[in-house]
């Protein structure tokens, strides 16, 4: 049977609303922790501005590279992280609940349920863990300038936009097919024995007892 338009379309606009209000969680703590990170330990985010990227590599892994250029690494390092955990925080109950409609509760079901979902998020965390880290100092190689429109776009707003993007689809293409998939034989055959139940009903038939009085 063909689903209703709202119906067909529903999982994927509840999603994208999930996906709003988890970006905001997610990305709200990465700046948060990297501007703040920052302004509070003095790095410097443009070090990497002007030099090419195999230089920018070399700095970043070489015993005598600038310290700046490091610790600018490794605070988009822990911003990226911190941001990742705090949106599989937020995103396991109303992608289980709303987007997929998922009522399997159980202690054991749900248990298994959340450690798949971070799972599968361990895959889109190193996708971030990429664009958020590599994408900043690609753009300083290539001579980015910062812009403004009602808000700076520097290579870090630049990058998180882009990695907001992409994480969101491949977050629902594997919970859609891994984490939350439905058992779509199971549901059949469950329909099926509740269609024959329902139909006995309707006839009047019982099914026959064995073990009656001789």
């Amino acid at each position: 049977m063909k689903k209703r338009l709202p119906d067909k379309y529903r999982e994927i606009l509840i999603y994208l609303i999930v996906g709003v209000l988890t970006t905001v969680v997610a990305y709200g703590v990465r700046l948060a922790v990297l501007y703040g990170g920052a302004a509070v330990f003095s790095i410097d985010l443009g070090a990497a501005d002007g030099n090419s990227l195999p230089e920018l590599f070399r700095q970043i892994f070489s015993a005598g590279g600038s310290r700046d250029i490091k610790n600018a690494a490794v605070l988009r390092i822990v911003a990226v992280t911190l941001g990742w955990i705090a949106g599989v925080l937020f995103a396991f109950y109303p992608n289980k609940k709303w987007v997929f409609r998922n009522n399997d509760n159980e202690r054991h079901a749900v248990r298994k349920q959340f450690w798949s979902f971070t799972g599968s998020r361990v895959g889109t965390y190193f996708v971030e863990l990429l664009i958020g880290v590599a994408f900043p100092l690609l753009l300083a190689a290539m001579g980015y300038s910062a812009f403004r429109f009602i808000v700076e776009f520097t290579p870090d707003l630049v990058t998180s936009i882009f990695s907001m993007v992409v994480v969101t689809v491949l977050n629902y293409i594997l919970s859609k097919l891994i984490v939350f998939r439905k058992k779509k034989k199971a549901a059949a055959e469950s329909g099926a024995g509740a269609e024959a139940e329902a139909e006995e009903k309707k006839n009047g038939t019982q099914p026959e007892e064995n073990g009656g009085r001789d």
